[in-house]
């Protein structure tokens, strides 16, 4: 960080302009227009931050990763004095594109507590672009320890493809099968979805599945698959069949939702030819029921824990009101350039 006395700074374009102040803390630029930040990658890096301060790392997506799900993990180290005391506020973590703005406001993606202290960051393919993401984490109101480590891990999935990925809690990977074409849908095949995970795992995860664009969040149909922390090294797998009714010429989405540990999951999808597939287990439920409001209008409603409730607002592009509008706008300077002109 370097400190700068400003009395007026002028900026054209994209810069800032600031007026007179006594200090502005401004970001430390290397070389190559990084914030000083180290890069990461999937070994875990160990670092830490003073109270109230900044640690930044840096990622390069190419133009060959963009298809891809990109996991940042932070990893809260207790000292030894706070080994048994949640610590919820003890890290904040952000994802910035481009660049760190000097307020760092506008981030990405934020995580701000942690009841386990595992923060964890996550873009989906349909969001990930090319360039530099920075990640940058803060120290709460005690200087602290921590690991971080990112992943990017691809999304497509081919036929019968067995994917390991990474996952931690609130991050979604999302993965997409890029084989089932028209002549699969003429033919009848369906779609089996495997997903395993190790029963040592004390953690939840949640499949969930749309075509055509990513699940952004769970929907249904859905299945959960759960370890019990078991010592036995054993694995739990789920089977979920999308049958062929449900699906078209496009690409067949599926996310996986995590909670407990962060761990790893194997995923497979596969094309199969079968005559009992189950349309319980893969059929295409109704739209969610979507609730109809108006303006200035007030309406009560519920929901289950972590469930959904959907509302819908039509707007309606008036063009005869705005063709009134333009023409009475163009009437008054008529007017009122002709009177100032007499």
């Amino acid at each position: 960080m370097r400190t700068f006395n400003v009395e007026r700074l002028f900026s054209i374009g994209s810069f800032i302009i600031f007026q007179t102040c006594s200090a502005i803390i401004g970001l430390d630029l290397d070389v190559d227009g990084s914030f000083a930040a180290s890069t990461l990658g999937s070994d875990w890096l160990n670092s830490s931050c003073l109270a109230g301060s900044y640690r930044d790392f840096r990622i390069d997506v190419s133009e060959a990763d963009l298809m891809s799900n990109l996991l940042v993990d932070v990893s809260f180290i207790p000292g030894a004095a706070s080994l048994n005391v949640v610590q919820p506020k003890a890290l904040s973590a952000n994802i910035f594109y481009d660049l760190i703005p000097v307020d760092r406001s506008e981030s990405m993606m934020s995580q701000m507590t942690s009841p386990n202290g595992i923060y964890s960051l996550h873009i989906g393919p349909n969001e990930l672009r090319s360039g530099r993401y920075f990640v940058s984490v803060q120290c709460g109101d005690e200087d602290a320890e921590f690991d971080v480590r990112s992943f990017l891990q691809p999304a497509e999935i081919t036929d019968k493809e067995i994917v390991t990925v990474h996952f931690c809690p609130d991050a979604t990977p999302m993965h997409h099968f890029i084989e089932y074409g028209l002549d699969d849908k003429v033919a009848g095949r369906d779609v089996k979805i495997s997903l395993c995970l190790p029963d040592s795992l004390s953690t939840n995860l949640v499949l969930t599945t749309k075509v055509g664009s990513p699940p952004f969040r769970e929907m249904s149909p859905s299945l959960t698959l759960s370890g019990n922390g078991s010592t036995h090294g054993s694995i739990q797998c789920i089977e979920y069949e999308m049958c062929s009714e449900q699906l078209r010429d496009d690409k067949i989405w599926a996310g996986v939702i995590g909670s407990g540990q962060c761990g790893s999951y194997n995923i497979t999808m596969s094309i199969v030819t079968s005559t009992s597939c189950s349309p319980s287990r893969g059929e295409v439920t109704a739209a969610p029921n979507v609730i109809d409001f108006e303006m200035e209008r007030v309406f009560r409603s519920s929901c289950d824990v972590n469930g959904w409730v959907d509302f819908r607002l039509k707007v309606i592009f008036c063009f005869p009101l705005l063709v009134l509008l333009a023409f009475t706008l163009i009437l008054w300077r008529h007017l009122f350039f002709s009177e100032t002109a007499d």
